[in-house]
């Protein structure tokens, strides 16, 4: 019995990784993806549309291709880090490590479509608890001051001083977008 839930327990976590690894790769329209997103894909070009920056969509982009932000929440440092090596074009909500994005990459631009919106920086700890009847994680996160000092640094005025307050809360703050075609006009496409 032990086997057949281990065996059972493997071919889920297979099954999930494979789906999760090649849900960019597809050609279809309107192919829905894991976190809830909807990517179309061409040639070389991916749209992301209501999706997360992340591992897989990195691994997806191949060079030469594009990558077209319409509506993301952000996604993880890790995956805006390496995606500062391919050409991007933002042309909807962009919020979290999608502005990041924008800011620290020379391969970047938006559109006028574009909303932008900055929150502080979070560290995420997972704590597992376990009994005899039940195993939960618990996610907890705490606002870094330090990283988001760092960032809002990076960050010219005046949009700096309208996002200086991001130190002591975690709440969104939208930025316009004739604000950033002022401040950043050379990253407009």
């Amino acid at each position: 019995m032990f086997r057949l839930k281990f065996l059972i327990g493997c071919l889920i976590i297979c099954s999930i990784a494979i789906d999760n690894g090649f849900y960019y790769l597809t050609d279809q329209r309107n192919a829905h993806i894991p976190n809830g997103g909807i990517i179309h894909s061409s040639r070389n070009e991916i749209i992301l549309n209501r999706g997360y920056l992340d591992e897989y969509l990195v691994a997806a982009l191949k060079p030469g291709h594009t990558l077209r932000i319409t509506n993301t929440p952000g996604g993880s440092f890790k995956a805006q880090q390496k995606l500062r090596n391919y050409d991007v074009i933002i042309d909807g909500h962009c919020a979290s490590a999608c502005v990041w994005l924008l800011i620290t990459s020379s391969r970047a631009c938006f559109t006028t479509n574009t909303q932008f919106y900055f929150h502080a920086w979070h560290k995420t700890y997972t704590i597992l608890f376990r009994s005899v009847q039940m195993r939960t994680f618990a996610h907890i996160e705490n606002l870094d001051q330090d990283m988001t000092r760092t960032y809002i640094n990076l960050v010219r005025e005046p949009i700096r001083s309208k996002i200086a307050k991001l130190v002591n809360t975690s709440e969104a703050l939208p930025v316009p977008y004739t604000m950033f075609a002022y401040v950043y006009p050379e990253k407009r496409c």
